[in-house]
């Protein structure tokens, strides 16, 4: 268990260091205990009369920054519990964050990342598109979601990555 954790979070320092600063260190890969962690279990917060959980939204987090460009993610959860699962979830427009795919997912009991993959298509070369460099960028909020998941009572491990549209091409 102790390798597995090791290359876990030896993905994400590497996916982390790069995607430019984000204000955060890495985890050091080389301390297995220093391993992304599922959050404590704990009662699960009430449903309402729909059976769906309360969601709190944070926005604005940064997970990608060059010095030159600098990406954003949305983070819906339920407002209390976990372990829940991570859900990475990418809209067809790059600059959208999936706000209401992510809302749903979360109100169902999961952690939905919603990260803005590029600027506007206007924006986006046909070259980034075909070379990759658009999605190496989204592999950058895959990380930076199972590196703070457990800030938002998520399990890292248990991470799953969903596309919307045009978003199925980063995820």
């Amino acid at each position: 268990m102790a390798s597995l954790a090791f290359r876990s979070t030896l993905a994400i320092a590497l996916l982390v260091a790069a995607c430019g600063s984000t204000g955060e260190e890495p985890a050091d890969p080389t301390s297995a205990a220093q391993a992304p962690q599922a959050p404590a279990s704990s009662a699960a917060p009430p449903r309402n009369e729909d059976g769906l959980y309360e969601v709190v939204w944070d926005e604005d987090i940064v997970y990608y920054d060059d010095g030159q460009e600098q990406l954003e993610m949305d983070v819906l959860h339920p407002d209390g519990g976990g372990p829940w699962p991570l859900v990475v979830v990418y809209h067809g427009r790059p600059a959208g964050p999936s706000i209401s795919e992510a809302r749903q997912i979360a109100a169902r009991g999961a952690v939905a990342v919603a990260p803005r993959w590029a600027s506007e298509w206007n924006d986006v070369a046909v070259e980034d598109y075909i070379d990759g460099r658009l999605f190496d960028r989204a592999a950058c909020a895959v990380g930076k979601a199972q590196q703070i998941a457990g800030d938002f009572g998520a399990d890292p491990s248990n991470t799953t990555v969903s596309g919307f549209s045009a978003g199925v091409h980063p995820a």
